[in-house]
């Protein structure tokens, strides 16, 4: 019996965030994960933040270009359609800045 490991899930972390009290998750962490720069995060928070202000139920007001692109089939890199889309949205603030 002596030299048997316990099973562990494939997927399991080699340790337990729930054991880590002080442990604070961060972006890098995530982003870390998924082997991506630290600038595509601030391009989604940048997005996200703009999209409150002129998607659906927007707190500025609903802009229907932007529920319209929402609604669009992406093409096969969403890369693009990602540009496109935080572009339509800087538009909109600049414009509704401009005042």
């Amino acid at each position: 019996m002596g030299g048997r490991m316990p099973r562990r899930s494939v997927l399991a972390p080699p340790f337990s965030l729930v054991d880590q009290i002080n442990f604070a998750l961060s972006q890098m962490h995530v982003m870390g994960v998924f082997n991506l720069p630290e600038s595509w995060a601030d391009t989604a928070q940048e997005t996200l933040q703009l999209f409150t202000f002129y998607g659906p139920g927007g707190s500025e007001f609903e802009d229907r270009r932007i529920i319209d692109m929402m609604d669009e089939i992406p093409p096969i890199t969403g890369k693009i359609q990602a540009s496109k889309f935080l572009d339509r949205l800087r538009q909109l603030h600049r414009e509704q800045n401009d005042d």
